[in-house]
C-alpha cells in the first residue's frame, strides 16, 4: 500500500472539489457538545483541504489545521488564510507542534485510519485541556441500497487497493477503542447524501486514493463503466449517492 503521507498528492484538486462536505447537524452537534465559543481553540488533525476546518473557522473559533501533505494543505491555505481564525501547520497526528494543554477540542475527518494510534493518543493527551473531547468523523456510503451494491462492484473492479483497505476496517474499530480507553466512546450518525452530475461523480471517484487515475491504461474503461452506472440511476441529469456521516466521540483516557 502506498505511503499515507503522499498518497493524495496527485488527487488534491479532485479531493478539494468533489469530496462530500459534512452536514450542518453534525457541525452543530460538535459545537454544542463541546460548548465551543470564540475564546476556544480546535485542532483539526489530518485536515486535508480544509473541508471540515472551514466550518469552525467561519464560526470565529481559533482553528489549527494540522496536515502533513503539502498539496492538500495548500488548498486550505488558499481558501482560508485570509481569515485570522485559521492557522495552518505542517504536522502529523503524533507531532502537531501545538502547545501543551492548549486545545478545547480535536476533530479528525477521514484521516484517523492512517494514524499510529498509541503515538497519536499520547500527543492528543498532551495538547488537550482537561475535560476536552475528541471527534472522529467519516463520510461513509450506505451499503443497504441497490445503487451502492453496483457502486461497490465497480470500485472493486477498478481499484488498486480498495479490497485491502476494506479489510482494515476491524483494525480501525479496534484502534478507535484504544484511542479512548479506558473511557467509553459514543457513536452517532447523520444523513449526508451526495447529489452529483456525471462529471462530479467521476471527480469523486478520482479523489479516492485507491482508484485508478487518468494516466492508467484502464482509465477509459473505468469511465465507460461508470457512465453506464450513471445512466442506470440518474434522474434529471444527477445521481444521488446515499451517505451517512459517522461520528465517534469521547474523552481520551
Amino acid at each position: 500500500m502506498s505511503d499515507p503521507l503522499h498518497r493524495f498528492s496527485s488527487r488534491a484538486t479532485d479531493y478539494n472539489k468533489y469530496r462530500p462536505d459534512y452536514p450542518p447537524a453534525a457541525i452543530e452537534f460538535i459545537l454544542k457538545q463541546s460548548r465551543l465559543n470564540q475564546n476556544d481553540s480546535v485542532a483539526d488533525v489530518g485536515s486535508g483541504t480544509g473541508i471540515l476546518t472551514k466550518h469552525f473557522v467561519n464560526r470565529g473559533i481559533q482553528t489549527y489545521a494540522i496536515e502533513p501533505n503539502d498539496d492538500m494543505r495548500r488548498f486550505a491555505e488558499i481558501s482560508l488564510s485570509a481569515n485570522p481564525n485559521f492557522h495552518s501547520i505542517k504536522g502529523t497526528s503524533d507531532n502537531t507542534k501545538l502547545e501543551d494543554q492548549s486545545i478545547n477540542a480535536i476533530t479528525v475527518a477521514q484521516a484517523f485510519h492512517w494514524f499510529e494510534v498509541i503515538k497519536t493518543k499520547n500527543e492528543f493527551k498532551r495538547i488537550l485541556k482537561d475535560g476536552s473531547t475528541v471527534y472522529l468523523l467519516w463520510n461513509s456510503r450506505r451499503h443497504d441500497k441497490p445503487i451502492l451494491m453496483d457502486y461497490e462492484n465497480l470500485t472493486l473492479k477498478f481499484s488498486t487497493e480498495y479490497s485491502h483497505i476494506n479489510h482494515l476496517r476491524p483494525e480501525v474499530e479496534e484502534n478507535i477503542v484504544k484511542l479512548f480507553e479506558p473511557n467509553e466512546v459514543t457513536y452517532l450518525e447523520f444523513p449526508n447524501d451526495q447529489e452529483l452530475t456525471f462529471d462530479e461523480l467521476l471527480g469523486r471517484i478520482r479523489s479516492s486514493s485507491y482508484m485508478l487515475n487518468s494516466s492508467d491504461k484502464r482509465y477509459p474503461e473505468m469511465v465507460e463503466a461508470y457512465k453506464a452506472f450513471f445512466e442506470k440511476y440518474q434522474k434529471d441529469g444527477k445521481i444521488t449517492i446515499p451517505h451517512i456521516t459517522d461520528v465517534y466521540y469521547g474523552q481520551i483516557g
